[in-house]
């Protein structure tokens, strides 16, 4: 898929829910998420570009465009969108380019920055949306869900806090006593909130195919 081949695992029966792991991860980041997601959903995730069993690219790329022609191969038109850390980036990215097929976004620790990721900008070279998420972030209109620790790191925490103030129709949680990444140090609470939001999106899904 556009010219990489992405290891990627498919669980469960329903309407979709991918999952995009963050940056020096692979997709047995969301192990503990898998399970209870697969019991009402159809469930993606895979390994990003040079992450778990996916090569590394061998020259620029676009991470959200590789999530486009995944979700085509197996003839999702639309998703529940889930991104985690640099995930979330991508989850963004993915969100503001195809809007029509996303319906509902999720973004735990959302990091749309790569100033703490020298390694990955230097090696895989991911290209981004033009202007960046952030300065768009008005232009999400699906229902949308940030969760956070309130021990992360402060740029974490502003970028929730910038979200809460610019998506029309955001949750916010911020999970106390938790860092990051969240859904490893508090793994039933992060599931609790994060299938109570998405199954509160079921009625919105009602009469869709399962895979589009």
């Amino acid at each position: 898929m556009n010219g990489a081949r992405l290891h990627y695992e498919l669980q469960g029966d329903g309407f979709p829910v991918v999952l995009l792991h963050g940056g020096l991860l692979d997709l047995r980041l969301w192990d503990g998420q898998v399970g209870p997601l697969a019991q009402h959903f159809t469930t993606l995730r895979y390994d990003q570009r040079g992450f778990g069993k996916t090569l590394a690219p061998e020259g620029p790329y676009a991470p959200h465009e590789d999530l486009r022609a995944l979700l085509d191969h197996f003839s999702m038109d639309r998703a529940h969108v889930v991104g985690l850390s640099f995930g979330g980036r991508v989850a963004l990215d993915f969100a503001l380019a195809w809007p029509e097929r996303v319906s509902c976004l999720v973004l735990a620790a959302p990091e749309w920055t790569l100033d703490n990721m020298r390694g990955l900008a230097e090696v895989h070279h991911p290209r981004f949306l033009e202007p960046p998420a952030f300065t768009r972030l008005e232009q999400l209109l699906m229902p949308t869900l940030v969760v956070v620790g309130d021990r992360d790191n402060p740029v974490l925490l502003s970028n929730a806090e910038l979200l809460a103030r610019r998506v029309p129709t955001l949750t916010r949680v911020t999970l106390p006593g938790v860092g990051h990444p969240p859904n490893l140090e508090r793994p039933e609470d992060f599931n609790r909130v994060l299938l109570d939001f998405l199954l509160a999106q079921a009625s919105a899904s009602v009469g869709e195919a399962p895979l589009g």
